[in-house]
Formats: structure tokens, sequence, C-alpha cells
């Protein structure tokens, strides 16, 4: 009895393990050979990336340099950019590399067509997490052919009706607003027009100096309106406006911030233009310089949203190989406030500060093959920043202003992308 009893305790890890590696594949079976199980389709893709950099300056640090916004600037104590910052640099990075989950062929629900996306790369949610899975998009969406709404995590209109195809990835940041938010979002389709109204908050990898959490906890959403007009073969033209509250801290008053842009995608047999001018306050949370200010006579404190004005445009020949250009300007603007720069406190922005920035500029040519699945990208991007470094450096109403330096970083980019 004791030989049988020390048997069946030696057998049972292996009984355990063999119950573990056969379950799941016994409810494979059920599934498949249930008869009610609802129809549904999974569809896989996304694309492996790597790309090889050589930077002639030293960038700021976001994903190790993957994403550029504007090379950085050292006073080396007498007005020029030190040593430190002119040195070269080499990255050569696979973690934009993507996965995505397509559902389809689902039941309708309340009457829509249903579908259903999950999207993510390797980027990490920080600098300290590369490499690792995070979410890009995740969304449930209900279309009525004349109406639609969409629930989750999506590009918001800023960014999605008008990008770049740049190789880089930025795809026209810090010129063009990028940013991703969890929304809940309508669609009405009449004819050729599409008439979006978007609740949203941000939620995202770049997030603006504490604006997630001051977005939070002004117990306000943001709201976004876009009208556009469709036409054939991906041309359309349209407008945008966002507004949003933030709270600061906890104890304080909430303020808001907006912004407008208008954009045009015209696209031909042979070429595609692309291109938008974006205008508002506190943009840092789309990837734009400014921010806010933080005002006082003394007595009461004010926030007050930094504006910028930023214009891009981007042509590409279509076909397997394809040639293009970018270009970007953006400038920084200060506040709405003429007495701004006697009351302030201090910034809560990109690109303010000791040294500010007054303008950033961006040049990049680029020739793309595609081959099967396979694509190889060749960019050359020129980005500049004028770093003011002389005079009172603001004017009156916070505006970047005085003697400059001008920084110049040449990026070369060969990327190598498989889709699948």
């Amino acid at each position: 009895m004791t030989r049988m009893t020390h048997a069946l305790t030696e057998r049972a890890p292996i009984r355990t393990a063999l119950l573990v590696l056969l379950f799941p594949l016994a409810l494979v079976g059920i599934w498949n050979a249930t008869p009610t199980a609802a129809a549904q389709e999974i569809g896989i893709s996304g694309f492996i990336k790597t790309s090889y950099y050589y930077d002639t300056n030293q960038i700021p640090a976001v994903r190790e340099g993957d994403f550029v916004l504007y090379p950085i600037f050292v006073d080396d104590g007498t007005g020029e950019n030190d040593e430190s910052a002119e040195q070269d640099n080499l990255l050569f990075v696979p973690f934009f590399s993507r996965l995505t989950f397509s559902v389809g062929d689902l039941p309708e629900a309340l009457g829509a067509k249903t579908t259903g996306y999950l999207e993510g790369d390797f980027y990490g949610p920080g600098n300290a997490t590369n490499n690792t899975y995070r979410i890009r998009r995740a969304f449930v969406k209900l279309d009525w052919a004349t109406h639609e709404v969409l629930f989750g995590m999506d590009w918001t209109p800023l960014f999605l009706s008008s990008w770049a195809r740049t190789v880089a990835t930025e795809a026209g940041a810090p010129f063009n607003p990028f940013a991703r938010h969890v929304m809940a979002k309508l669609v009405l389709k009449p004819e050729s027009f599409r008439l979006t109204g978007i609740l949203s908050q941000q939620r995202d990898a770049f997030a603006e100096i504490g604006g997630l959490k001051q977005q939070q906890q002004s117990g306000l959403p943001g709201a976004m309106l876009g009208l556009e007009y469709v036409g054939e073969g991906g041309t359309n033209v349209g407008l945008n406006a966002y507004y949003k509250w933030i709270r600061p801290g906890l104890t304080t008053d909430r303020f808001g911030s907006g912004a407008v842009q208008a954009y045009a995608n015209l696209i031909t047999e042979g070429l595609e233009a692309r291109g938008n001018v974006t205008f508002g306050g506190d943009l840092a949370d789309h990837l734009l310089t400014g921010g806010y200010a933080v005002l006082t006579d003394g007595t009461n404190v004010e926030f007050v949203p930094l504006n910028t004005v930023a214009a891009w445009l981007d042509l590409q020949t279509r076909g397997d190989l394809s040639v293009g250009i970018f270009g970007g300007y953006s400038q920084s603007l200060g506040t709405a406030e003429d007495d701004a720069r006697g009351r302030l406190v201090e910034f809560v922005a990109r690109g303010y500060g000791d040294t500010p920035i007054q303008n950033v500029w961006r040049v990049s040519p680029r020739v793309t093959y595609t081959s099967g699945k396979v694509r190889i990208g060749a960019e050359v991007q020129a980005t500049g920043a004028a770093y003011v470094v002389g005079g009172d450096i603001y004017d009156e109403s916070l505006a970047p202003d005085g003697d400059t330096e001008n920084v110049v970083n040449i990026r070369g980019n060969l990327s190598v992308f498989l889709f699948f």
C-alpha cells in the first residue's frame, strides 16, 4: 500500500502537467465543434522595421533618439553651443516594429456593422522601457453607413486628418500635431462630407509635462470638432478645432486652451501632396513647442497658454520607386497677454526656459523602394532650431526674442521594413 501511494504521488506532477497542456487543446476542440459559436474574423498584420541613424549633433533622448524633435543647445557660457552637444552619434533601433489585430465579420450590434482594432509597437510607455509592447490604438467601431461611433484610443484629428509619409518615425512632428487620445467619437457622413465630434482625454507615451494628470483632475474632457470634404482617391480638405481644460493643482482653478487647423490632401495618379497649418495654445501634449506660463500680480495666480503656429508640406511620387520631400516650420508666439513678462513665475512648457526656442524648421528629402512585402527607405533630415541667447530673451508677451544661436542637426536614415 505504501509503495502504491508513493508511486501515485510521484506520478501526480506528470498528470498535472498533462492536464495543463491538454486543457487548452480541449477548449479549442470544443469551440470549433460547437455549432452555435459566433463567427468572427481576426486579422493579424503589421511590420518589422529596423532603422540605422547617423546624427551630426546630439538630440533629445526620446526613445534613445529614434524620435527627433530638434537638436539640443547647451550654452557654453558665451552664448554658443557647447562642444558636448555638437558630437555626432550612431543609433540602430528595431523597436518601432508594429503588431496589429483587427476583428471583423461580427454579428451586427444595434443594427450597425461592428469592428474592433488593436495596434501596438515595442516603443514601451517610456524611455526606460524600450522594447516592451505598448498600446498605440485600441477601439471598437459601430458603423450605420450614414454615421458611425468609435470608443477607445485613436489618433486625434489634428494628426489623422493629414500626416506626412516620411521614412522617419515622427511623421512630421513637431510641425504636425502628434497625439493619440482615449475618446468617444461620432462621425456624420452626409454625401461627400464628414462632420466629426469627439470627447477625449490624453493618454499616450509622449505626454505634456504633467499634462495627463492635470487633464484628469480638471474634471472635464477635451473636445474636438471637424468638418471635411472627401473627394475621390483620398483627396480631401477640412478644418479642425480642439479645446481642452487642465487644472495644474488640486486647489487651483482650471483653465482652457484651444487650437484650430486647416489641412488638405491632394492625390493624383502620379503625385501625393499633403499639408496643414495649425495655430493654438498649450500644444505640448501634441508635441509642438509651447505649454503654459504661470503668472502672478503678487496676490492672484494666473495660468495662460503659450501659443504656437506650425505648418508643413509633404510631396511624394507614387509607385514602387517613390521620391519625396518634407518641409516644416514652427514659431513660438508667447501668450495673448501684453504684460506677461513682468508677472512671470515659471514656465510649464517645451522650448521655453533660460534658452528658449524661437523657431524650428526641417527639410528632409527621401527615396523609398518597395519590392513585394519589403520596403527600403533612405532619408536625409536637416532640422534646425533658433535658440535665443542674447537680449532680454522674451518680449512683453513672453514670445522668445533676442539674439539667436542656430543649431542644425543632419540625420542620415536608412530603414528596412517587412510588411505582413
